[in-house]
């Protein structure tokens, strides 16, 4: 009896087990039916879909539950790939926005549950960005500044530093900032860099540089100052003519007073004053042309203009040596540049009344060198050598010993002028065109760009200026692209009565400088009172 109930509750242990066992398994099944009805056949799924509007750009990309990426080209209806369950959740984000021009897109009934039905009243709608115009304004200092952009839009600008104007522009649309009015008290002249173009993605930033403005020359007013020579310092102009050395006051460049006068003695070959320091003016007497005679430097003390006195002199060379209109004060040197025989002198002038050589140094063919050739900034100095069209730059921080640097060929020319402005040295020739040589690397000048071109040059406050070879032409050029310089204005100088000529080319050279609105220098005319110093009404405020 016993045996019999242990079976029979065995058996009904396993019929118990593997009923629970069905259950479980029923179970389940159900409830993963129940967690998928999405993929249940008989659960609908509906699209997800809208409009837009607004649309200019390119590039918009929506999403639906962050995928299911769709690509929107044009305004119109736009539906989802994918459909979503009935029950199911949808979320319409913008995922890329548009550029070309740059738009915002807003999107609106974006999310919710699908309930029974395709959702179609989603809305994109786009509206095109709009950014600022504005930059920075350097070197102002002058008085009623204003600009414009694209005409309209006044803004006023009183100080250096940022600006913006007060009317956005549109993605897409042109922007052009222009100067309405220039500065003045003193005049200045702004030049606006980036200042026109198509709005993109971003608040445009343009660049405003102020600067001394110019007026070009339109006449030339004789000073009767009838010189063979001008070097000016200041409201001192120091002149030779004939054997006479003249002390003038030219604070009014069109009425100059003779402060004292001194005889040089010299009256056999050309004497130039060239170069002043610690009130002695420094002066050359040349055999101009190879006349055999000797050349001599020599010094006169204007330290009271009333009373000039003749100092220390000393012989260079004799003979046939050439001494041109070119030398340069360095470091308390007196640099000399004789061409004749392709050297540089450097005389010791600390006592001048007994100059000496210090140093020389070769320079190969400097023949027909030409004036105004010699330019120093810091320790190096820049010598364009004409005789075989060759530009060189050497150090003079060591004077007794004055090493070559580097150096270019520049073509065929045979002399010319050359001023630096920057990083780039500005070469003239006799030949029609105008070298611009690369100096940012003393050790490898280089040739960047060459441009036709005949006259000299000179330079000022970062402007470059020319002189019409033997004619009366004054030109200004515009270095907004610094390798390719181009003739912004011109104006040609009359010739006065009686002259039937004029030439100011000379105004190049060192010597000459601006005196208030005037440049004084010399001039040649075919009357012989205007072969000599003369005053240009040259305005550079």
């Amino acid at each position: 009896m016993s045996a019999l109930f242990m079976r029979k509750n065995r058996e009904l242990g396993v019929l118990s087990g593997m009923l629970a066992r069905t259950v479980l398994a029923v179970g389940l099944v159900a409830t993963l039916v129940a967690c998928d009805s999405g993929n249940d056949p008989t659960v609908p799924s509906y699209t997800i879909g809208g409009t837009v509007s607004g649309l200019t750009g390119s590039g918009l990309v929506l999403q639906n539950n962050a995928g299911d990426n769709l690509s929107i080209s044009a305004n119109g209806a736009f539906t989802f790939a994918t459909p979503v369950a009935n029950g199911g959740d949808y979320a319409v984000t913008v995922m890329t926005s548009p550029t070309s021009p740059s738009q915002t897109c807003t999107v609106g009934n974006g999310s919710g549950m699908v309930a029974g039905s395709d959702v179609a009243n989603v809305t994109v709608v786009c509206a095109t960005n709009n950014f600022t115009i504005g930059g920075t304004v350097s070197g102002l200092t002058g008085s009623g500044l204003v600009f414009q952009n694209n005409a309209v839009d006044n803004l006023s600008i009183p100080a250096n530093g940022a600006f913006t104007f007060a009317t956005p522009v549109a993605s897409g649309d042109n922007y052009a900032v222009t100067v309405r009015t220039q500065p003045a008290s003193p005049s200045q002249t702004c030049t606006v860099t980036n200042g026109t173009g198509t709005v993109s993605d971003g608040d445009v930033a343009v660049t405003i540089q102020c600067a001394e403005a110019y007026i070009l020359p339109t006449s030339a007013t004789d000073i009767s100052l009838g010189a063979d020579s001008v070097l000016v310092d200041g409201n001192k102009v120091y002149v030779v003519a004939g054997t006479a050395f003249k002390v003038l006051d030219v604070s009014n460049p069109l009425s100059p007073s003779l402060l004292g006068t001194v005889t040089h003695g010299y009256t056999d070959l050309r004497v130039e004053a060239h170069a002043i320091h610690d009130n002695i003016v420094w002066c050359v007497r040349s055999s101009s042309g190879g006349y055999g005679g000797a050349t001599y430097v020599f010094g006169v003390d204007v330290s009271d203009p009333a009373n000039p006195v003749i100092r220390g002199s000393l012989t260079l060379q004799s003979s046939s040596s050439l001494l041109w209109y070119d030398s340069l004060i360095y470091s308390g040197y007196l640099l000399v540049h004789d061409y004749s025989r392709n050297m540089i002198y450097v005389l010791d002038i600390s006592n001048p009344d007994a100059p000496v050589k210090f140093s020389e140094w070769a320079v190969p063919n400097m023949v027909n060198g030409g004036s105004g050739d010699m330019l120093i900034e810091g320790t190096l100095l820049y010598l364009p050598c004409g005789e075989n069209g060759t530009f060189r730059i050497y150090n003079l921080a060591n004077l007794a010993a004055v090493t070559q640097v580097g150096s270019v060929s520049t073509g065929a020319e045979n002399y010319g002028t050359a001023v630096k402005i920057g990083s780039y040295v500005y070469m003239t020739t006799n030949s029609p065109n105008m070298k611009v040589i690369d100096v940012s690397d003393p050790a490898s000048p280089a040739v960047v760009g060459s441009v036709a071109f005949t006259g000299y040059l000179k330079g000022r406050n970062g402007k470059l200026f020319s002189f019409g070879h033997s004619t009366p032409t004054v030109y200004a050029y515009s270095l907004a692209n610094p390798i390719a310089p181009v003739v912004e204005e011109s104006s040609t100088v009359p010739a006065p009565a009686p002259s039937t000529s004029l030439s100011v080319s000379p105004m190049n050279n060192a010597t000459a400088t601006w005196v208030g609105n005037y440049l004084i220098g010399m001039t040649y005319g075919s009357a012989p009172q205007y072969n000599g110093a003369r005053a240009l009404n040259f305005t550079v405020n």
